[in-house]
């Protein structure tokens, strides 16, 4: 392993958000873990911003329908995975590099009786091994800032959906180059080395072979 990745690693292994956090906060408001649903985890599990709203958004863009096949890039403790299989009863497959966050994701997930319909398992976004034309959709949420090759994780999207799949997103973005000083900074704080600007990702989304359909 690289050590841009082995940095990535530790920037979440020390994340103030840990299923054990999660567990400890859910057992101190219900006073025990028994007959736990998703539901008891949402104030807690979903480390990204914008919450459930967030959630939503992501899964009308990407059109996410009953009974679809999710993957869910750099899905980490599972929050948005466990949230989209309940809302929309689809069947989600999180992949995320750090090796914690799957132990937790699995833990989790086992507490609220979801393990049949969602997994994360260990591995990289833009080598996954997962088969070809295997999903419906793929999503991802404030992710590809960490990963060091974005155009491979598009073409490993891009490999993973079937004719018709769709791909939904939300990264940090930049409207300017970084500065030599302002991209270390942006490493060493938050392990980003990916930034891309809307128009860049626009480019390497069409590269790869996606579509951006029209919205008005």
């Amino acid at each position: 392993m690289s050590d841009r990745n082995t940095h990535v690693l530790d920037l979440y292994t020390r994340h103030p958000i840990s299923a054990q956090q999660i567990i400890a906060k859910v057992r101190a408001s219900r006073g025990h873990l028994e007959n736990l649903t998703p539901e008891d985890l949402y104030p807690h599990d979903q480390d990204h911003y914008g919450g459930l709203s967030a959630n939503d958004a992501l899964a009308e863009r990407a059109s996410i329908r009953r009974d679809e096949h999710v993957a869910d890039f750099c899905a980490g403790l599972g929050g948005p995975a466990r949230y989209w299989s309940r809302r929309f009863g689809a069947e989600v497959t999180g992949i995320d590099l750090n090796p914690a966050r799957v132990r937790g994701a699995a833990e989790l997930t086992a507490l609220v009786g979801l393990e049949g319909r969602v997994r994360v398992i260990e591995g990289d976004v833009t080598r996954t091994g997962l088969p070809s034309e295997s999903f419906d959709v793929v999503v991802s949420q404030e992710a590809f800032l960490h990963v060091p090759d974005s155009a491979a994780a598009l073409a490993e999207a891009f490999r993973l959906l079937r004719p018709g799949g769709r791909l939904a997103f939300t990264d940090w973005i930049v409207h300017r180059p970084l500065s030599s000083e302002e991209a270390d900074i942006m490493w060493r704080g938050i392990a980003a080395q990916g930034l891309q600007s809307s128009d860049s990702y626009r480019n390497l989304i069409q590269t790869v072979g996606f579509v951006i359909p029209f919205r008005r």
